[in-house]
């Protein structure tokens, strides 16, 4: 039986109609399996990630802990090395430790300080000591208002600021070692910075 023009029409639509639903259904099935295929691809990542970060957390404690350690073991054998040389020269651990640092900033070190310091200590007691004079030339006192001893970092600062005023040359070298013996012609760069750059030392 021939068909007449609006059945035919009607058949086709219904054709067509199927056809691009069939092809939408694959297009979506197609891209639902690259989805799920980036998605596991993303959660492999994501685990290596994780892996690596547990990796890295378990390595920077182990650092952290062994620097720290390392840093302790330095505080310890430096805190010993000052009070060797304050039982040797009778310099007090503070004072080693402030003007110590003090020198290392200007190109000496700790051992010419304290070996100066105890020329000092040495020499303030005894008025008629080459230290006193050398101290007196310069006009600063070794001694208080009430005739005590003033302590080692009052003289040293006091001593500084003269000797920041002071021409450098054979005259202030001779003086430093008047004052310090050998080791004060070292601690001359330290003490032509003045009582007020050394009084911002502090004890370490």
């Amino acid at each position: 039986m021939a068909l007449d023009m609006t059945t035919a029409l009607t058949i086709r639509a219904k054709v067509d109609g199927t056809n691009q639903v069939d092809s939408l259904n694959a297009a979506l099935g197609r891209t639902t399996t690259k989805a799920n295929a980036a998605s596991g691809a993303f959660g492999k990542l994501g685990a290596l990630s994780r892996s690596i970060g547990s990796g890295f957390g378990a390595l920077v404690p182990a650092a952290a802990v062994a620097g720290l350690g390392a840093l302790g073991k330095r505080a310890i054998d430096a805190a010993d090395s000052l009070n060797d040389l304050s039982k040797r020269t009778g310099v007090g651990v503070e004072s080693l430790s402030k003007f110590g640092a003090a020198a290392e900033d200007s190109g000496t070190s700790v051992d010419e300080v304290a070996k100066a310091m105890g020329r000092l200590a040495r020499g303030v007691v005894d008025p008629a000591s080459q230290t006193s004079k050398a101290l007196q030339s310069i006009g600063v006192s070794a001694t208080d208002a009430n005739g005590k001893v003033r302590s080692l970092d009052q003289i040293m600062l006091s001593v500084s600021d003269v000797f920041a005023k002071m021409p450098d040359g054979a005259e202030k070298t001779a003086l430093a070692m008047d004052i310090f013996g050998k080791s004060g012609a070292n601690l001359i760069p330290m003490l032509n910075e003045g009582s007020t750059a050394l009084g911002q030392y502090a004890a370490t």
